[in-house]
């Protein structure tokens, strides 16, 4: 994993100025992406929890035991493949025809095609993190750039939210721990008078883009 270097996105609006401000944040955005790629190559959300199996839901019957363990229950009116405990007579009051497995990995395993969640088959999502500046003061995380899936050109940042569509959280969402190694991170990297530069660079970000935007609607109320 580690062998993919972390580039930078530079399309975008900041000035030159800004641009070379905002050069610690970018060196935080690589350390923090490096940080995120290998938890999730680890199989784990922000919160330490397991991504979940591929083919199960978050909610809803399918997929959760109505029972105390961890069995893995069915639906008649999804396949069943040989290999339940047992399944629940049709004359039972509630979840009759259900399969019963021992649990969700045994289910996938009896499955075609049963597989688990994988953000990592290869390289060419990992290869596509980029670190965003939006300004001297914040970045993003992102995914960038788009590859041929089935002759169709799909953008890398729709592979991952397609990938993580019944997630709680996506890939690149940061963990509380990861926060708190960017808070550090800025506190040993930017001194009091670095600190003082960005925030004026950012207010100064921020009347600029007022007076573009006012100029625009200056511009459009002149051509009515």
């Amino acid at each position: 994993m580690l062998a993919f270097d972390i580039g930078v996105k530079t399309n975008n609006r900041l000035s030159e100025a800004a641009k070379r401000l905002v050069v610690p944040l970018q060196d935080l955005g690589k350390a923090l992406a490096v940080q995120i790629r290998n938890r999730v190559g680890d199989g784990r959300d922000p919160e330490g929890n397991a991504f979940t199996p591929l083919g199960s839901k978050r909610g809803g019957m399918f997929g959760k035991s109505p029972g105390k363990n961890r069995e893995w229950w069915v639906s008649p009116k999804d396949p069943q493949p040989a290999g339940w405990m047992f399944i629940i007579p049709m004359t039972a009051r509630r979840f009759g025809g259900y399969a019963v497995y021992r649990d969700y990995d045994t289910f996938l395993s009896f499955s075609d095609g049963g597989n688990r969640r994988d953000f990592y088959k290869s390289g060419q999502y990992w290869a596509s993190i980029r670190v965003r500046p939006q300004s001297v003061n914040r970045i993003k995380v992102i995914s960038s750039g788009s590859r041929m899936v089935n002759g169709k050109r799909i953008k890398n940042r729709d592979i991952a939210y397609l990938a993580a569509v019944n997630e709680k959280f996506g890939p690149l969402t940061y963990s509380d721990e990861e926060r708190r190694f960017a808070v550090a991170y800025v506190k040993s990297s930017i001194d009091e008078q670095m600190a003082i530069r960005l925030g004026q660079a950012g207010q100064l970000d921020r009347l600029n883009v007022r007076a573009s935007r006012a100029n625009k609607r200056a511009t459009k109320l002149g051509s009515l």
